[in-house]
């Protein structure tokens, strides 16, 4: 177990990842919200806890490429998508913003990246998961839910054609609820992309 390093009364850890490498990777959210106080930390296969980027509200989106070259991560309130440019043993360099999204389509969350490299990202609030291209970072693809707070993707089945998507029901209103009753509800929907399997932990 690993302690929080930013100030625990008022963070706490939220989206993780192993990466290529067999590290933890694990984001921290500011609960406040009233400036950009969450962390971005590794943790080793030999239990070393680091702090590798500071400066997000919520810590999001976690996701590897499958040539090692980037990282992914997005911060929900701040309406942004990072990457950071990896070495080869996946040290990260000084992140870019990869896409700025427009919070009437949905905040950027939970995310995991195809076989193709895309990046599907659950829009929080918008009602939708969005495929969005490694290159030119514009969406190509989406899927309209019947929840309107998706939180994460995962790619399962015996192919990695099933796309599960996990919503919540968290402080909505009875009014919300009634006209978004799946809300909270894991989703299922097959898709033509296969996703990726997902490294283990070396420790």
């Amino acid at each position: 177990m690993a302690d929080n390093p930013g100030i625990a009364e008022q963070s706490r850890f939220n989206d993780g990842r192993v990466d290529p490498w067999g590290n933890f990777w694990c984001g921290s959210l500011w609960e406040p919200q009233d400036k950009n106080g969450g962390l971005l930390c590794r943790v080793t296969p030999d239990l070393k806890l680091e702090v590798k980027a500071r400066d997000v509200k919520i810590s999001n989106g976690l996701a590897f490429s499958a040539d090692r070259r980037w990282m992914y991560q997005s911060d929900t309130p701040n309406e942004v998508l990072y990457r950071y440019p990896l070495d080869r043993s996946g040290e990260p360099g000084e992140r870019e913003i990869f896409r700025r999204f427009d919070a009437s389509g949905g905040l950027p969350d939970g995310a995991a990246l195809d076989s193709e490299g895309f990046y599907w990202s659950a829009q929080f609030d918008g009602g939708r998961v969005v495929r969005i291209d490694p290159q030119s970072a514009e969406i190509v693809d989406e899927i309209t839910l019947p929840v309107k707070w998706p939180t994460m993707v995962a790619f399962g089945g015996a192919d990695l054609k099933t796309l599960y998507i996990t919503s919540s029901r968290e402080n909505r209103t009875e009014e919300e609820l009634a006209r978004y009753p799946q809300s909270g509800d894991i989703l299922a929907v097959d898709v033509e992309v296969a996703g990726m399997a997902e490294p283990l932990f070396r420790g």
